[in-house]
């Protein structure tokens, strides 16, 4: 039995889940007779997840990686008898039988390698690639954000020297930045033969996510739910997508006065507006911003829980979008969606200038004009058709290039 492994992903945040998904339905169609392993940091539900997706999903914590990788871990666990640890023992085994036969290793973390995530962070990160290595598992690093790198000077140099040392391995390292190319080349002080720029993979597939290659159940309450959603949607609807980190750089009742001013302004100009939360943390800023402003029936809120797949097709539906979310931004591009960016990293700038659209992208680090917001809104109002068509020419170009093309796996026809 063959096996490729993913690590990285998850099904709780819906940026996690659309690459995962993503990546699940990629893998399926070019490689159907592959068995599908995900090492899940985050806590799940066994029995629910492992009935709903066509994957095997393992715990990957740090005391599994410490049965994998150090024999004297292992001979320690054969003595100790309690239940969590048997158990551990048990997914530790697991793991090796996988790693032992597994003919890649496929990482989708996302944001996982850089200082302004816990400094302590960097081990775990870099222990994944140390794994693979251990096994002789190929490893690709897919398009994801890198650094900076502002370490303490308690963790600098070390970390420095697992990232030079085991960067090396990784088969491909795609780099979702142009930023975060030159932050690891100033941080190792070189360039690596195997970094390479590409976009967001959700970006990369231009058959979507293939409901038939990620679930093992039948997916219909899926499309009945989704039916009578898209089917309410009038034309020439708007989506809000706010995002409560945008608290940390400006006050909360500067986020709330920025968003209402959106909304009071394409409800002036006779649009339906959707508020929708793309992850649970902003169901309060959601609930907030919807009591705030006057009653009015062109104002929906969509604050209940959507999966990556249900948010694709229901961005889908619009016409435009202000988000702030950046992968309700992807799957806006990803359906030739024109969009508005209100962010607070540069991975929402690169993503704008890859369409073309860097005038519509705002970054809350920076000092906000509201009156400018709303120009460029009306602008957008005025040209959506012209940006759509702009979108839709600069996405074949990517999903022509995609990498899942240029990845090639060792396995026999």
């Amino acid at each position: 039995m063959r096996y490729i492994v993913i690590s990285g992903g998850g099904f709780k945040n819906t940026g996690a889940q659309a690459m995962t998904l993503t990546l699940i339905s990629e893998i399926r169609q070019r490689y159907p007779k592959m068995n599908i392993v995900m090492l899940m940091i985050e806590e799940y539900d066994a029995n629910i997840s492992a009935q709903k997706y066509d994957v095997e999903l393992i715990p990957w914590n740090a005391t599994v990686k410490s049965y994998v990788m150090n024999p004297l871990v292992k001979f320690a666990y054969s003595f100790l008898k309690h239940s969590k640890v048997k158990q551990y023992r048990n997914y530790g085994k697991r793991i090796k039988d996988i790693l032992n036969n597994a003919i890649a290793w496929f990482d989708i973390s996302g944001f996982g390698l850089s200082s302004q995530i816990n400094p302590k962070q960097t081990y775990p990160y870099i222990l994944n690639i140390m794994v693979a290595k251990r096994y002789n598992v190929p490893i690709w690093l897919l398009p994801q954000s890198f650094g900076p790198f502002n370490y303490p000077k308690a963790y600098k140099l070390f970390n420095r020297y697992l990232v030079k040392k085991y960067l090396k391995y990784p088969t491909i390292i795609f780099i979702r930045e142009h930023a975060g190319y030159k932050f690891l080349q100033d941080f190792i002080g070189r360039t690596y033969s195997n970094f390479q720029l590409q976009p967001d993979i959700v970006l990369q597939t231009a058959s979507g996510y293939i409901k038939k290659h990620i679930f093992r159940s039948p997916y219909h309450e899926i499309d009945d739910k989704l039916k009578s959603i898209i089917d309410n949607i009038p034309s020439h609807s708007v989506a809000v997508i706010p995002n409560d980190r945008l608290c940390e750089y400006i006050s909360e009742a500067d986020t709330l006065e920025l968003y209402f001013s959106i909304v009071n302004n394409l409800l002036t100009i006779g649009k339906t507006v959707y508020l929708i939360r793309h992850s649970f943390d902003d169901v309060w800023l959601v609930e907030k911003l919807y009591n705030q402003v006057p009653s009015n029936k062109n104002l929906q809120i969509l604050n209940s829980e959507f999966s990556a797949i249900e948010m694709d097709c229901i961005i889908g539906a619009m016409e435009y979008i202000i988000g702030s979310r950046y992968h309700s931004l992807v799957h806006a591009f990803k359906n030739t969606v024109p969009s508005i960016s209100i962010g607070w990293a540069i991975k929402y700038k690169e993503l704008l200038n890859l369409f073309g659209m860097n005038d519509y992208n705002f970054d809350v680090r920076e000092p906000l004009d509201k009156a400018t917001i709303i120009k460029q809104i009306q602008h957008l109002d005025n040209n959506s058709m012209m940006l759509k068509n702009q979108i839709t020419q600069r996405l074949k170009s990517i999903q022509h290039d995609s990498i899942f093309s240029s990845i090639k796996l060792p396995i026999d026809d």
